[in-house]
């Protein structure tokens, strides 16, 4: 059975995908609105990332575009001084 290729473009700075749990992971790091695009692909000879595919290798994939929209964080509580 062959490997599926994930690949996930436009994460904000500070966020990760982890292609074997499928999920995405971290903090970010930097506020604003970002445009991430998912594909799914079962990686044969006929890969559609590759650098010219054809109309076949593209229908081996599917793809999702959508919005992150990271706002501002607030700061963690500080602690009381202890005197």
């Amino acid at each position: 059975m062959a490997s599926n290729a994930m690949p996930v473009d436009g994460l904000p700075p500070g966020l990760a995908f982890d292609a074997a749990t499928r999920t995405v992971w971290g903090t970010p790091e930097e506020t604003g609105t970002y445009t991430v695009t998912y594909t799914a692909d079962d990686f044969d000879a006929d890969y559609s990332r590759e650098a010219f595919p054809t109309g076949e290798d593209l229908a081996n994939a599917a793809t999702l575009t959508f919005e992150i929209h990271v706002g501002d964080v607030p700061s963690a509580p500080s602690a009381p001084a202890v005197s």
